[in-house]
C-alpha cells in the first residue's frame, strides 16, 4: 500500500498494536483479518485515525500491515 483514502475499509494483513507515544504503553490491538475503516487522516503528525478505535495510529507504519476491502 503507497495511501489510504479516508471511508474506505481495510483488512488487517498481520496484527497492529497501538502504543503510547510517550510512556511505549500498549493501547489498543487490531488483530488479523479485522476490518477497520479510516475516519481522518493526518500526514503532518504522521497519525491516522479509524471508527471505533479510540486512539490514533501511525500512518506510515499502519501502510504496511493493511490491504483494501474489495466493495
Amino acid at each position: 500500500m503507497t495511501k489510504l483514502d479516508v471511508g474506505r475499509s481495510y483488512r488487517l494483513v498481520r496484527d497492529y498494536e497501538i502504543h503510547d507515544e510517550k510512556t511505549g504503553t500498549l493501547k489498543y490491538l487490531i488483530r488479523s483479518g479485522e476490518v477497520v475503516k479510516v475516519r481522518k487522516i493526518d500526514e503532518e503528525n504522521d497519525h491516522v485515525y479509524f471508527e471505533g478505535v479510540p486512539v490514533p495510529a501511525f500512518y506510515q507504519a499502519f501502510l504496511m500491515h493493511v490491504t483494501p476491502v474489495d466493495a
